[in-house]
């Protein structure tokens, strides 16, 4: 079966659409409440000053029904032609986690797919189409 550029092309725009209509999408627009600045600034430690201002928004990335901080550097220093880059800090039961979680350079939305792994959600950004897996440290 040959099927061409354009039909190819047609398949993975209706994919990309069909996992955006799916998840409803993070929008990571918001200004960080005085203790989510605190804890962006214990969680990355000497990085924060660099990447300062961030803008903030929230999504249960490990399902224990707590929304965990999703921040994006709004700096020069922070954004690139790939975009901003992006961080989770993971909500506890004290407030959120002493480190960082290292995202992607993106922009847009962030799609917290319904697939797992390692009891983390897979992620993909608006502005891209690769699909980002806890392996147990980090996400790639």
């Amino acid at each position: 079966m040959k099927l061409s550029v354009g039909v190819i092309y047609a398949m993975v725009l209706v994919t990309q659409t069909a996992v955006g209509a799916a998840t409803p999408g993070v929008v990571i627009n918001g200004k960080p409440t005085a203790s989510e600045t605190q804890a962006l600034k214990r969680a990355m430690g000497a990085d924060y000053g660099d990447l300062q201002p961030f803008e903030v928004g929230h999504a249960d990335l490990n399902d224990d029904h707590r929304p965990d901080l999703l921040a994006r550097s709004d700096s020069t220093g922070g954004c690139g032609s790939a975009g901003c880059q992006t961080y989770a800090v993971l909500a506890t039961s004290a407030g959120y986690a002493r480190k960082s979680i290292r995202l992607a350079a993106a922009g847009g939305k962030v799609f917290v797919l319904p697939s797992k792994h390692h009891g983390m959600h897979d992620l993909r950004f608006e502005s891209g189409t690769y699909t980002f897996k806890w392996n147990g440290k980090e996400y790639q």
